[in-house]
């Protein structure tokens, strides 16, 4: 329900002036309320009929949500002064509150929608043959409310913040699965739960995105070599400055807005006694194996990385019986097609010894599983 005009009294029009500047404003409001305005009004799945609030009458029916013109709904920027029959239905729709008491319809303390009791309620879940409206709009002390109003009828409450309002309350949030047998499962966490899952997330984000950055150092490998050895300065222990290192790695791997600066204390720490990265160390970190092979070239292993994607699309072109793996055959087949795009340098010489490293199980075949997993940091 949080509307042009409300979301205008709780600050949220403040926040956008504060970022945009009084000229921009008004057009990012309008549309902010268009984009409000076209949000789905409802869902329903086989057992539940889903809505922010409630029902906005005792004879609401879904054929009268299905009846809604667009136009009216696209129209109305706010639900807080509803003017015609389809406006207050609208409103009633985000504003109204389940009540255990068996009133009917009652006018709602909130000024906005109404109150429903229990028997409007099962009458209509009746009329549309379902088990569940599920809501929200209410803070409740556990995160959910399971209010029953007969023949296995149920108002369901569900409220997701937790520590409402501002992180400074006691209620739990919750979130609700319904199963396919017409049950339901749910679950409660409090605010330290979020705080810890977000911190997990974050950690595990941010881990994710620096294996990428690996596995492109990896299959850099050569280039890199290369560049680091016009810079880099000792001979049996070639090292270079943090600066040298960044420009190698912003000059030889294509990824534009990169923050090398920030990475390089994790992917390429300085000597504490010296203040250099050691190349060698470095470039060591970052070679590709295929799987545990302990022996092969870092060259070929380096290759097949670089051209993993292309690979992967010929040999699903290649798997002509369609059960997902490759005969050594088919694998020679591929690396032919492969070398043929190759300088002759970096060309793969042992496809046997590369096949027998892929194949993890030992069964004679590469499962596309097994090739797409088959990479990782020496």
């Amino acid at each position: 329900h949080e509307d042009t005009m409300v979301a205008s009294v709780y600050g949220f029009q403040d926040q956008i002036r504060k970022i945009y500047g009084d000229d921009d404003t008004d057009v990012i409001w309008d549309c902010v309320g268009d984009l409000f305005a076209s949000l789905p009004l409802a869902l329903r799945t086989k057992t539940a009929f889903a809505v922010h609030g409630g029902l906005p009458n005792a004879s609401f029916d879904l054929k009268d949500l299905q009846k809604l013109p667009r136009k009216a709904r696209f129209a109305l920027k706010t639900t807080v002064k509803p003017e015609s029959a389809e406006d207050r239905a609208l409103t009633g729709l985000l504003w109204s509150d389940p009540t255990p008491h068996d009133v009917g319809i009652a006018e709602n303390p909130r000024g906005l929608g109404v109150l429903f009791g229990p028997g409007v309620a099962q009458e209509f879940l009746q009329r549309n043959n379902l088990q569940y409206l599920i809501r929200g709009h209410e803070c409740v002390a556990s995160g959910i409310r399971d209010q029953h109003c007969g023949e296995d009828k149920s108002v369901i409450t569900v409220f997701s913040a937790a520590a409402y309002p501002n992180n400074i309350g006691e209620n739990k949030g919750a979130f609700l699965h319904l199963l396919p047998d017409g049950s339901y499962s749910h679950e409660s966490y409090s605010l330290q739960d979020t705080a810890e899952s977000t911190e997990k997330v974050k950690n595990e984000t941010t881990e994710n995105a620096l294996e990428k950055v690996r596995a492109m150092i990896g299959c850099s490998r050569s280039k890199l070599e290369k560049a680091f050895s016009k810079v880099q300065r000792g001979d049996s222990r070639p090292t270079v400055t943090v600066e040298q290192w960044v420009q190698v790695m912003s000059s030889s791997i294509d990824f534009a807005g990169m923050p090398w600066t920030a990475l390089q204390p994790t992917l390429a720490p300085t000597s504490f006694w010296s203040g250099m990265i050691d190349v060698d160390e470095f470039l060591k970190s970052h070679s590709l194996r295929v799987h545990d092979s302990e022996h092969m070239d870092n060259n070929e292993a380096e290759t097949l990385a670089e051209n993993h994607e292309m690979l992967l699309t010929v040999f699903m072109f290649l798997d002509v019986n369609g059960d997902g793996t490759l005969s050594l055959k088919e694998w020679r087949t591929g690396l032919n097609l492969l070398n043929k795009r190759l300088p002759k340098e970096r060309q793969l010489k042992n496809p046997e010894e590369l096949f027998k490293a892929l194949d993890k199980n030992a069964d004679g075949e590469i499962s596309f599983e097994e090739f797409a997993s088959g990479f990782g940091m020496a």
